[in-house]
């Protein structure tokens, strides 16, 4: 991995990480269980995470990027979830707005 990889990747991390939570916002529904939005949660973020690294690296997907990756997102995600989505109350309402149910 090179500086300007690294660097990049890094950026982009911060940027998924901190707004994953309201595409989970948007795609889980009030009526789903805790197990079911963590799910959710780890899917979302594992898919964020290869999205991620083949965009700062499109010669492929290493390993150790990846699995540190779908670390750093999933970390975030949930951090910035409950000291900043959750607390404002912008993550409740967008998951109103777009509950199905």
């Amino acid at each position: 991995m090179t500086g300007t990889y690294t660097t990049e990747l890094a950026a982009w991390v911060a940027i998924v990480g901190i707004l994953l939570p309201i595409a989970i916002a948007v795609i889980s529904q009030s009526g789903w269980g805790t197990r079911t939005r963590s799910l959710l949660t780890a899917g979302l973020s594992i898919l964020a995470a290869t999205g991620t690294v083949h965009y700062t690296n499109p010669g492929g997907l290493e390993t150790a990027p990846l699995v540190i990756t779908i670390a750093a997102i999933l970390t975030l995600a949930g951090s910035t979830y409950r000291t900043f989505w959750k607390p404002t109350g912008i993550a409740g309402k967008v998951n109103e707005v777009t509950n199905i149910t």
